[in-house]
């Protein structure tokens, strides 16, 4: 799932894949703003069926966190 989250990522920011790891910080590394935040949590929400709250979007600090979020739903397409 991580790959899959990092190819996601990639696309939206224009940062190769390569560059991403699952310790980059969604903000401050990727650069995302909170509005983008949640635009791209809709992306998510498509590729893998599953619904996320916005305030669970306000905790995700790093890509794991997006990874983990995902994996605990138990819904969510790999």
């Amino acid at each position: 799932m991580l790959e899959k989250v990092i190819h996601i990522l990639s696309d939206y920011t224009d940062i190769p894949a390569e560059s991403i790891t699952a310790d980059s910080r969604m903000i401050g590394d990727l650069g995302l703003s909170s509005l983008e935040l949640i635009s791209l949590l809709a992306e998510f929400e498509d590729e893998f069926s599953v619904s996320i709250d916005e305030s669970q979007a306000m905790e995700l600090q790093t890509v794991r966190d997006v990874v983990c979020l995902l994996e605990s739903i138990p819904t969510a397409k790999a």
